[in-house]
């Protein structure tokens, strides 16, 4: 059999498994049918990817299912973070017919923007009950750092490209963030999106535990059908597989594990069932564990922490917590076993103490380059002495830092537009919001709240590969639409849109 439909029923195994577990859980928040639909859907697109030939065929299949889906599913956040991270972001270039040398880059994270988000940003845009783009600091902020970063390729490219990277800007950052900000207005349509991402995250949950014990990349086999190069490799953390699943790396995946917790957070009340609760709670605990990745830990232990101290009994909660920590850890070295968990642990462990070294020294070097360009940053960065002395043995030099990256390329005044943008959603959110007259919308504040600064140091860590960054323009977006909860309510029936329209 081959190695692609041995994987893609490994796959479909795994989902309908997690599924099985996650259902009963989340079945309070959704119709079983409609969860039902949902775990089909993440099986087709599934099943499209790894029994295509040909990437252009899977895309062209994949776009007209997402068509057909777009129609029968009511939510359309719901339905884009569903299936966000169910195939890897491979991609083609899509070329220029011999007018130009090519027209743009597309790949499967693009292709849901295209198919999916832009026909709802459409709709929405016409609706007179949404709020108007720019008429918030994170819409202005964002609108600035679009378009610096537009702007600033004029410095050394054709006008072709800049126009190129427009698309790639709207596609990449706009849509998703306008969607989700303007496309939730109702409590209930929260818990929705909030159920989708939990649920694609369980089946993701089970499809790494799968790859991290049998040390089997289940996704690689498309990469080796279509015969393009792998977006993911296999990459070992003391004796174990770092399992990767669907995403580019493995600290991508925990990213994911991560913002699934914290929006678990958010829907968890609304589980009566205990022990259904626990299992899901698991599941996703277990997934954050598979990739081996410390970033994500570190990051879920600030929002842990953040969680802890916006709720009740805040200075308790913090102390009992400190005093487990400190406990635990002696604990573990009389534990069998133990030694080597403590060598995985972050700040602690020595394993891989390279990558340390390498992004303490990525810091170091690329200050000084930032410095020369404070401003507006340099297009040709990479090429100066103390940036190609990070060269790694795979010849490329890897910008594991969102910030550091984009204050090369954009400077001072880019980096700021970029930390100001998510500051002006954080600090809002972490205000006590008027308008939270319940625990649950208190609790979606927090939990969006505790996602967003998990977000931010994690990104410490990681260049903004594959889905990295469009999830977290997602959930700023989500957090623009909380701070936005009841403020539409209030807008609506002076207009003469349906109350319960929902793109």
């Amino acid at each position: 059999m081959p190695e692609n439909v041995r994987a893609l029923l490994v796959i479909l195994l795994a989902s309908f498994a997690a599924s099985h577990v996650a259902r009963p859980a989340l079945s309070g928040l959704i119709d079983s049918g409609r969860l039902i639909r949902w775990r089909n859907a993440w099986m087709l697109m599934s099943a499209l990817a790894f029994l295509s030939p040909t990437i252009w065929i899977f895309f062209i299949l994949a776009s007209l299912y997402l068509r057909y889906l777009s129609r029968q599913e009511p939510a359309t956040p719901a339905l884009y973070v569903l299936l966000l991270c169910a195939i890897p972001p491979l991609g083609f270039v899509i070329p220029g017919f011999g007018i130009i040398n090519y027209l743009v880059q597309i790949d499967y994270l693009r292709l849901l923007s295209l198919i999916v988000l832009l026909p709802a940003a459409l709709q929405l845009r016409r609706e007179s009950d949404r709020l108007a783009f720019g008429q918030n600091w994170p819409d202005r902020l964002l609108i600035g750092y679009l378009a610096l970063s537009v702007g600033l390729q004029l410095r050394d490219s054709t006008v072709t490209d800049t126009l190129r990277q427009g698309v790639y800007s709207i596609l990449d950052v706009f849509l998703p963030y306008y969607v989700m900000s303007r496309g939730l207005q109702k409590f209930e349509q929260f818990r929705e999106t909030l159920s989708a991402f939990v649920y694609a995250a369980s089946m993701i949950a089970l499809i790494a535990g799968f790859e991290f014990f049998k040390h089997w990349l289940l996704y690689k086999s498309i990469s080796a059908n279509w015969d393009i190069p792998a977006s993911n490799f296999y990459l070992d953390r003391g004796s174990s597989l770092r399992a990767v699943a669907a995403m580019i790396s493995p600290i991508a995946l925990g990213y994911v594990m991560v913002v699934a917790l914290g929006l678990l957070v958010a829907i968890s009340p609304a589980i009566p069932d205990t022990r259904t609760r626990r299992r899901i709670w698991l599941m996703l605990a277990l997934g954050l564990l598979f990739p081996l990745s410390r970033g994500p830990w570190v990051g879920a232990g600030l929002m842990l922490v953040v969680l802890l101290a916006t709720g009740p009994n805040a200075v308790k909660r913090l102390f009992m917590l400190a005093v487990l920590g400190a406990a635990s850890i002696p604990l573990l070295s009389f534990l069998p076993g133990g030694e080597k968990i403590l060598n995985l642990l972050p700040f602690i462990g020595h394993i891989d103490q390279q990558n340390v070294d390498y992004r303490h020294d990525l810091i170091e070097k690329s200050m000084i380059v930032i410095r020369r360009n404070l401003l507006f940053g340099s297009v040709n960065f990479l090429q100066t002495p103390e940036m190609q002395s990070l060269i790694q043995g795979q010849g490329i030099i890897d910008l594991v830092n969102t910030y550091i990256g984009i204050a090369l390329g954009y400077g001072l005044v880019g980096v700021s537009l970029f930390a100001g943008f998510f500051a002006s959603i954080v600090l809002p959110l972490l205000r006590r919001n008027d308008t939270d007259t319940d625990a649950a919308t208190a609790l979606l504040r927090r939990s969006l709240l505790a996602v967003l600064l998990a977000i931010l140091l994690m990104i410490f860590t990681v260049s903004p590969i594959g889905v990295i960054s469009y999830l977290y323009w997602t959930v700023a977006g989500i957090g623009v639409a909380c701070l936005n909860l009841g403020r539409a309510t209030e807008r609506a029936p002076h207009h003469g849109v349906a109350q319960n329209s929902y793109v």
